[in-house]
Parts: structure tokens; sequence; C-alpha cells
């Protein structure tokens, strides 16, 4: 994982999108399957939704559409556009019409009821008339960590150019004028990171600050030091980070739960299970930092058989955490819905399906070592396979990954003549000996057999 990111990181320049690429890159490698979407840690702090609709000016018909984020990317609205904002928003304070644009003007903007006529009709879904529609965004999940990216940058056709117009960034952040009316989670959000960007279009550098324990500091290249916060204010900012936070008393309160809770020793033997209930760790801890993280997820610790994985069970003690029976009573309160889990049970089932998994792999992984050879026969040709098949093949045969490959797929590699073709890169396709070539399709099937 580490070289492959490398490999990306090097042809990278701009900072939105190495956030981009590395949040991306860790959800990959961590994400693991819930209620059939894709969750991993990146997802469970950055991750938000918006909700968009247009609305049918002749017959009224609402069409919602939902999205996903991990990055709110805000454009910095041109001056007729301000004025309307700040004529027509009554949720903010009035300004004076030469004020620097502030960052919830921004957002208002991003959220702002757009009309869509003349060339940018709307075609309804339910009369099926081409007419003028109203479209607006609202917010109807927020992130634990909120990444504001201004779009300062424009490429076109006539060239590219660089916004520079100073924009008012608040330390503490209120979300409640950009979300849906039923939303019902904190919207409170405190400023604890941002990246500036000085200079122009093709010549700039990045500078970034980060907050802890209320002191701020500057990352410029390999040099840190402490800085004050008014100097952190007057930065022209390209990226923002915004953090929701639990209350200070609400944080201390939890801490003497978790000093509660680290008194219990971790005994799966216990008889008496009305005096404790057990949650993943993983959670636990997101629970003691994050506004809102929702009830307990088992997901990572069970089976498709509601029991606990036989992967898991080898390092139970280090995936669960111990609850006393008066803590679980309070987190039931937030989380009504939220189900307790008492007893650790192994799956039987998983566990011998698991056993002959590893006989088979050991047994395919030792006939591949045998039938490989770098040095072909007289008259033998190389055999290619797709490199995405082979790649899961190895994690299969190294035992990082449980999931039996698909049969063969060389579709891709095919050329009209039947043999390689010439336009595809190396990373495309690997050469394999034709014994093993013959040994996989043996075993998974598939093909076709491809040689150049």
């Amino acid at each position: 994982f580490f070289f492959r990111f490398l490999h990306y990181v090097f042809y990278l320049q701009d900072s939105q999108e190495m956030i981009r690429l590395t949040l991306d890159r860790i959800h990959e490698e961590t994400k693991y399957q819930h209620n059939k979407s894709w969750k991993s840690i990146v997802s469970d702090i950055f991750e938000g939704n918006t909700n968009n609709s247009i609305q049918c000016k002749e017959c009224g018909t609402i069409s919602e559409t939902t999205g996903s984020f991990y990055e709110i990317s805000l454009s910095i609205p041109s001056t007729e556009r301000l004025h309307n904002i700040r004529l027509k928003c009554t949720s903010q304070p009035k300004r004076q019409p030469d004020a620097d644009i502030s960052l919830s003007e921004c957002l208002h903007s991003f959220c702002y009821p757009e009309i869509l006529d003349d060339d940018n009709k709307y075609q309804c879904s339910k009369c099926g008339c081409y007419t003028t529609g109203e479209k607006k965004s609202t917010f109807s999940h927020l992130p634990e960590v909120l990444c504001i990216n201004l779009k300062r940058f424009r490429y076109d056709a006539s060239g590219s150019s660089k916004q520079t117009s100073v924009v008012q960034f608040p330390y503490k952040l209120n979300f409640s004028s950009f979300v849906d009316r039923n939303f019902g989670s904190a919207t409170s959000y405190t400023l604890c990171g941002l990246i500036n960007h000085s200079g122009t279009v093709n010549f700039g550098h990045y500078i970034s600050y980060a907050s802890r324990d209320n002191c701020w500091y500057e990352f410029n290249d390999d040099h840190v030091s402490q800085v004050p916060s008014e100097m952190v204010k007057g930065k022209e900012a390209y990226v923002l980070f915004y953090v929701r936070k639990k209350p200070v008393e609400q944080v201390q309160f939890l801490q003497n739960m978790l000093l509660q809770a680290e008194q219990r020793s971790l005994d799966l033997s216990l008889d008496d299970k009305s005096k404790y209930v057990l949650v993943p760790r993983i959670w636990w801890k997101q629970y003691l930092t994050m506004s809102n993280p929702g009830p307990p997820d088992y997901c990572p610790l069970l089976c498709e058989h509601d029991q606990i994985h036989p992967r898991s069970m080898k390092n139970i003690e280090k995936l669960v955490q111990v609850l006393p029976i008066e803590v679980w009573r309070i987190i039931q309160k937030q989380y009504p819905k939220a189900t307790p889990l008492t007893d650790v049970i192994e799956c039987k089932l998983c566990r011998d399906y698991l056993a002959a998994l590893d006989i088979r792999r050991e047994e395919e992984y030792r006939k591949v070592l045998s039938l490989d050879r770098k040095v072909l026969h007289y008259g033998e040709q190389w055999n290619y396979i797709c490199s995405q098949w082979l790649r899961e093949l190895k994690k299969f045969l190294k035992g990082e990954s449980d999931t039996i490959q698909p049969p063969i797929n060389n579709e891709q590699l095919v050329g009209n003549t039947g043999r390689l073709k010439n336009s595809l890169s190396a990373s495309q396709y690997k050469p394999i000996a034709p014994p093993v070539w013959d040994y996989l399709v043996s075993v998974y099937g598939g093909g076709p057999a491809v040689t150049k």
C-alpha cells in the first residue's frame, strides 16, 4: 500500500487532490461490508450526505437525490450572487456591501436556491415538460470532521487563474442554517486546521496550520513553529478542517465511564452476564471522542451467522471492551435501538469452513510453486494473465483474503488476432509459465489462453 501510494503522490501538485487520494486509499484498504454498503474509519470520520432537490414550477413535483462527500467544495460567489445572498439571507447578520466574503456566505451560495430556466430548463419526471425548476441543496448528514475546499483555481480553454478574494472564516462554525429540517445531530464545529496557498497558479507554496490544546502550530515544509491564533485567521485559506466535539462536561463524564470500564477485566467466562456487556473496542473509542458515532456496530466481529467470526476470535481481547451494565444503560438512552453483546461464541460452521479453506490454500500454493519456473522449455510460450486477477489470487494464497477467486477473465487482454494486445501497458498483464496456466484453469476455469 505504501509504495503504491507514493507512486501516485509523486505526480500530485495540489493539496486538495492529495487529501482526497489519501482518504480514498485508506478507505479502500480498511473497508468492510455493512448493510450492503462499505464502511471504514475514513467514512466514519469524514463522510457526510447532501440532499439535492428540484421542484417543478408547473406541477409542483419535487425530485430528490442524495449524495455522499468527504469534502465540500465551495465556489467563491460572484459580486452579483453575493449581493443577492446578503439581501435575502435572514439567518445571518447584515453585512456592508464592501465587506469581505465570509465562509457562511460561501455555504449559503452552495445551498441557495437556483432557478433552472432558459437554456437550462428542467424536464419534470411527472409531467414530462421542460419547465422552470428550482434547485437547492441541504445537508442530511454531517461528518465528525468537516473538510471544506474553497475553489480558488479556475482552468478552462482561455487559460488558468486564481481567485484571491479574502474569505473570512470563523473559529466556531454553526451549520444549523444548512441542514434538513429533521436533522437531529449536533451542528456546531470548531476550526482545527487549515491549508494556506500563497502565490499564483503556476508558482505557489502550501503552508498548513493545526491546533492542539488551544495552541496553533505552523507547518512550513520541514519547519514547525508555534504561532498566535490571530496570525492564522488572516491567512488566505484554501482547505479548512472543522471538528465536531462533545461538550467538555460530557467528555469528562465519559472519561469517568472509561475508568469504570477499565476496572473490569475481560473475563469471558463470567457466569453473571447481567453485570456487564461487550462492545467493539474501536466503537468505544469513537463514542468517547465523536459527537454522534451511532449505535455499536458489531459487523467487523461477526460472521454471516451472527456469531463471532473465527478470525476475530483469535484477537477477541483486543477487539472488545467490557462495560458495566450501568454504562450500557446510559448508552441505550442515547441509542434506544442499540443491542448488547453478552456472549462470545465462536461460529463452528465458519471455523470448519476456514479450516478446509486453509488446507486448500496450502495445497494450491505448494502446487503453483512446484510448477512455476523462470525459463521456458524449447518451443514453449509464456501465457499471460490479467494482473488484477493474479493479485487477488496471491492475497488468497498468502492468507490475506478468504475470498475464492472467480473464473479467470482475460477478455480485456485479447486482440483481434487472438493474441495479446499491443496497446496494453505492462501493469495490466503478467507472464506465467504454461504449467501454472494449465493448473489455474483446471482449478478456477475461465480464459481465454493468451500468448504473444
